[in-house]
């Protein structure tokens, strides 16, 4: 879309190991992406939930923010 780029994801996982126990996780991501003259600017955001059969749950979220200035290198 011109000078901004999207993108999404989302991910589901089960599995359950030798001793009975289960993990089920579960995450989404989003990003957007930018041009700011000779800058480029990109922001993320995820979230992971995570369930264990007998053990602690987890939950955990990060977030990203870069910025690249001036021409960029292809190799």
């Amino acid at each position: 879309m011109g000078n901004t780029t999207l993108h999404a994801g989302f991910e589901n996982v089960t599995d359950k190991a030798t001793d009975g126990t289960e993990l089920k996780q579960s995450g989404v991501g989003i990003g957007a992406g930018f041009k700011l003259g000779q800058s480029s600017v990109n922001a993320s955001v995820s979230s992971l939930s995570e369930e264990a059969t007998g053990k602690a749950d987890v939950d955990v979220t990060s977030l990203g923010l870069n910025m690249q200035r001036g021409p960029s290198v292809q190799v």
